[in-house]
């Protein structure tokens, strides 16, 4: 695979003030990663945050720091491939640790995939996006196309559940100064950052429960303002710190609203999401 990338969307933050950096050092994690990578590999894509323009970048000293993970799909030609591009993704993330791209984002998360497992991906929030928002930057522009495509209702509300169980483990984490798999030491607003997801997933899982996710943070809020099973209280406070994450003026602000919206959800009686 040697194709050159292929053109990036305009938005990958929403702030034209740090977009430039975050296209910089997405784009050098990429060709390291090709660098480092065995061949043949079909293609590389971008998903998750960065992917679908809402990407989280704090305001820093050094012109922004990326709070989103970077995820990177890489695309093996056989499943037979899997266990020698293992080996080489994960000492090319050891290596790497040092590097500035890695100390910008505050993880990458490298997935791997054979052709035959794109068809069979589960229907759960991140493969409705990935099919939907993913691109590609190095290979085969269709690449992807064989991803499933379903409507929401279509996921299990287990995905709910496992959803908000992320959200807390990652939480937990960053509190204790880990991030992911890799154990890198958390950078301050970290831990912010992951609480305020908390609050926002916490909501999402809620949708994918009753069938409503869609895709963008907005998006999202909006639904849960309207939703009666949710409330205008949960809806309200969710736009709030969606607006203090998207222009991050304000964490203890963030925080505040995290901290009522768990004292209400703790003192309210409820249905819990079906097993």
């Amino acid at each position: 695979m040697n194709t050159p990338s292929i053109s990036w969307p305009d938005r990958l933050c929403g702030r034209p003030e740090f977009e430039p950096r975050l296209r910089r050092e997405a784009a050098s994690v990429v060709e390291g990663l090709f660098s480092a990578t065995p061949r043949p590999l079909d293609a590389i894509f971008i998903a998750g945050s960065v992917a679908a323009g809402e990407a989280v970048v704090a305001a820093s000293p050094e012109g922004g720091l990326c709070l989103s993970d970077l995820d990177l799909g890489l695309l093996l030609r056989s499943s037979s491939d899997r266990a020698a591009v293992r080996a080489a993704v994960s000492a090319w993330l050891q290596g790497a640790k040092a590097s500035p791209a890695r100390a910008y984002f505050s993880g990458l998360d490298v997935g791997l995939y054979a052709h035959a497992d794109l068809p069979s991906q589960p229907l759960k929030p991140g493969t409705f996006e990935m099919a939907a928002t993913a691109f590609i930057v190095r290979g085969d522009g269709a690449a992807l196309a064989m991803l499933p495509r379903f409507e929401p209702g279509a996921m299990p509300a287990i995905e709910a559940r496992r959803l908000v169980a992320n959200r807390v483990s990652e939480l937990l984490r960053a509190a204790v100064g880990e991030i992911a798999s890799e154990r890198l030491p958390a950078r301050p607003l970290d831990a912010a950052y992951a609480a305020g997801k908390l609050v926002l997933d916490a909501g999402t899982a809620l949708l994918v429960a009753s069938g409503a996710y869609t895709i963008g943070l907005e998006a999202r809020c909006a639904s849960l303002a309207g939703s009666p099973a949710v409330g205008e209280a949960f809806g309200r406070e969710a736009e709030r710190y969606l607006e203090a994450v998207r222009f991050w003026t304000d964490v203890r602000r963030g925080l505040a609203d995290c901290a009522r919206v768990g004292e209400r959800y703790a003192s309210t009686p409820g249905e819990t999401v079906p097993r």
